[in-house]
This record gives structure tokens, C-alpha cells and sequence, in this order.
């Protein structure tokens, strides 16, 4: 009997240090969301920044490839802030294109437009012409880096059934677990 005791213990100890986590993690992607929602309704013409980085899914396939630096389909990428005078041919940029919406592709060249203006030219490695000019004004940074397939589970969260689980599933844990462990203690009383 005393060492069930210790091992219901041990095990309550778990779960106690395990759900800190959970809420300490949950806690912090929430006032992340809150803080991009906010920044959103804002500043409504250029996606929201946390801490300097703009957090985006990835719809299309215009940058596969075998580059160190390829972006696939579904990939989760981090953009940061871009010192525009250190950008060259070879950098992975992304920008608002002309229908607004926000475009990661390749530099291939630097130029000059009939204003003098520096415009970037950009081109997806898996894609045969090159864009439009990009002027500075519509560069939103530079790639950092990615997290391979999360994008596809981002988008998910975004639709009713996605919002739905990721709201519900923890809930019916918490209420799960809570419920077993008074009927564990009502049994051991």
C-alpha cells in the first residue's frame, strides 16, 4: 500500500510539472496571438512582426528546389527586418507584389528604375521569368529560415475545424484528467 502511495505521489509530481508547461507554453502563444491580432488590426497593409520577425505559411512551390535556402509548400518561414543596403543577388527577399499579397522569392539583380529608384529583381527557383520590379518601399525583409511542413498545421489552425480542436482537445484533457484523478482520490479516501 505505501508504495503505491509513493508512485501515485511521484506520478502527481509529473503531472503537476508537466501541466506548468503546458501552461506556461499555452500561456505564451496566446499572448503572442493577441499581440499579431492586435498588430493586424493596425497596421492592416503589411503582415505583423513578433519581435522583429513576421511568422508565414508557405502556398505555393516557387521557391523548390535544392537551394541551402529552398522554401516547399506548407513550410512555416521566418522573415526579418532587412538592412536594405546589404541586400545582393542571391538573397531570398520577401515583398507585397502587386495584388498585395506577400511574395518570397530570390534576388537575381539589383538595378536602377527611370527615377533612380533601387529596384530589386526577384525570381522563384522553380519559376521561368522573373518578377516585376519590387521597390524598396514594398520589402518586408529578408528570409531567415524555416520549419519544414508546420505552415501546412498553421493554415489548419485558421479554419473552424483547426480552431475547433486546438481550442476543445485541451480542454477535454484538463477535464479528463481532472475527473480521474478525483475519482483516484475518492477510491484512495
Amino acid at each position: 500500500m505505501e508504495e503505491k502511495t509513493r508512485k501515485m505521489g511521484v506520478f502527481r509530481r509529473i503531472f503537476f510539472i508537466v501541466g506548468i508547461v503546458l501552461i506556461v507554453l499555452f500561456g505564451t502563444m496566446l499572448v503572442c496571438n493577441l499581440i499579431l491580432i492586435v498588430k493586424g488590426f493596425i497596421e492592416p497593409e503589411k503582415p505583423p512582426a513578433l519581435f522583429g520577425i513576421v511568422l508565414m505559411a508557405v502556398k505555393s512551390g516557387s521557391m523548390s528546389g535544392d537551394a541551402k535556402d529552398h522554401i516547399e509548400l506548407d513550410d512555416l518561414i521566418f522573415i526579418g527586418k532587412a538592412d536594405e543596403e546589404s541586400l545582393k543577388a542571391g538573397d531570398v527577399i520577401a515583398y507585397l507584389g502587386e495584388d498585395r499579397t506577400v511574395v518570397t522569392h530570390r534576388i537575381v539583380s539589383i538595378e536602377r528604375d527611370e527615377a533612380g529608384q533601387t529596384v530589386f529583381i526577384t525570381k522563384g527557383d522553380a519559376n521561368n521569368t522573373t518578377d516585376a520590379p519590387v521597390e524598396r518601399s514594398a520589402l518586408i525583409g529578408v528570409y531567415r529560415g524555416r520549419i519544414p511542413k508546420l505552415g501546412g498545421f498553421v493554415m489548419l489552425l485558421q479554419t473552424p475545424v483547426g480552431t475547433a480542436l486546438s481550442v476543445g482537445v485541451p480542454i477535454l484533457l484538463f477535464f479528463a484528467t481532472d475527473l480521474i484523478f478525483r475519482k483516484r482520490k475518492k477510491k484512495a479516501e
